[in-house]
């Protein structure tokens, strides 16, 4: 009798202890899912929270693009300083500065906006020509001429068919600050012997006088202690002229568009 008493006790005491077991993986298996449900929500609000701080930035950075449309230094006069070109306190110590850059020196693969066959036919060459793993030499938006101060070599190399004389001396006008006016070149570089229709063809994709700005955007959110955090930086594409708009607003690339060289 005494020894079935016992083993019943132990068969309880094995039994107890299974369920115990049981229950607390089962209570630790539910406190982990909590705990993962809970970082889900947060990483969801920080997400949130930082996309509209990213679009308060952009917004910001708009305006003051719009504006300057009405002011007296125009967006050419802030490519010749150093910069940076504007700065603002958001709240929530957010600190952005802004950098402006020529960026109508690259390629407009959108050719919907072409008036005639020929420049259709001369973009979708000069397309071709590019290499294919440099997507920073072309654009989705803004004018269909591309700013002669602020081309790219690969551009200049593709938009001459590689003709290294002619690539050589439209580098010079690129660099040389002095030279103004697509009139003048034009005549220049028919005098240098190059053919006219060339010539001509080449002058109907540039301009002098761009519309078309890389605004460099950098971001830097104080940390916990006040102290600066990693810059985060991002670019705006707009076109100031007779038509204001935002083509782009993206990663920012190193160097910025339009100036690579």
């Amino acid at each position: 009798m005494r020894r079935h008493v016992t083993s019943r006790r132990g068969f309880t005491f094995v039994l107890v202890l299974v369920v115990t077991i049981i229950a607390t993986a089962m209570i630790s298996w539910q406190l982990r899912r909590m705990h993962l449900r809970a970082v889900a929500v947060q990483m969801q609000v920080d997400s949130y929270a930082e996309h509209h701080q990213l679009l308060g930035v952009r917004d910001v950075v708009w305006n003051w693009a719009r504006r300057r449309s009405r002011t007296d230094k125009t967006m050419a006069d802030l490519v010749r300083e150093p910069g940076p070109h504007y700065e603002a306190q958001l709240p929530g110590e957010f600190l952005i500065r802004v950098w402006v850059h020529d960026g109508q020196g690259t390629i407009l693969a959108n050719l919907k906006g072409a008036d005639t066959d020929r420049r259709r036919d001369l973009m979708m060459e000069l397309l071709r020509r590019v290499p294919l793993d440099r997507p920073d030499l072309t654009r989705r938006g803004g004018p269909m001429e591309m700013s002669i101060t602020a081309m790219p070599d690969v551009v200049i190399d593709a938009i001459c068919g590689g003709d290294q004389q002619l690539a050589s001396a439209m580098r010079y006008i690129r660099d040389d600050t002095s030279k103004e006016g697509k009139r003048d070149m034009r005549t220049e570089f028919i005098a240098q012997g190059f053919d006219p229709n060339d010539i001509a063809d080449i002058f109907a994709l540039l301009t002098f006088t761009p519309v078309l700005w890389q605004l460099e955007v950098e971001a830097v959110r104080a940390t916990a202690d006040g102290t600066p955090g990693t810059p985060e930086r991002y670019a705006l594409l707009v076109e100031i002229g007779t038509d204001t708009k935002l083509h782009e607003w993206r990663p920012a690339q190193d160097p910025p568009l339009g100036s690579t060289r």
